[in-house]
């Protein structure tokens, strides 16, 4: 199924998602979201439409994480555990303040 973004013209920031291009949209800009993307599923507002590359980037979680530019995702500087037990329960949570997974 078809889906549309509008894109803000002076931030690139997505302002709105639907399945119907509006017959006459207004200002700024639309763009298709297209089905082979790599986050097709997930694009939403708030993320960043890169008009050089025509592609939807994703907020960035954290400050010191960096864009995977293949797989479109962040990834922490320090890897995530593969064992052991997160000291917030059943999932690993990211510190931002002491760059660690806990």
């Amino acid at each position: 199924m078809a889906k549309y973004a509008k894109i803000n013209v002076f931030t690139k920031k997505v302002e709105t998602v639907s399945h119907i291009l509006p017959s006459l949209p207004e200002g700024n800009f639309w763009v298709e979201v297209l089905e082979d993307a790599v986050n097709f599923e997930s694009v939403n507002r708030g993320y960043t439409y890169d008009t050089d590359n025509l592609r939807f980037i994703p907020p960035k979680p954290f400050s010191s994480w960096t864009l995977n530019e293949t797989t479109l995702e962040y990834e922490a500087p320090v890897s995530k555990p593969t064992s052991g037990t997160p000291f917030y329960g059943t999932k690993w949570r990211w510190n931002e303040e002491s760059q660690v997974w806990e």
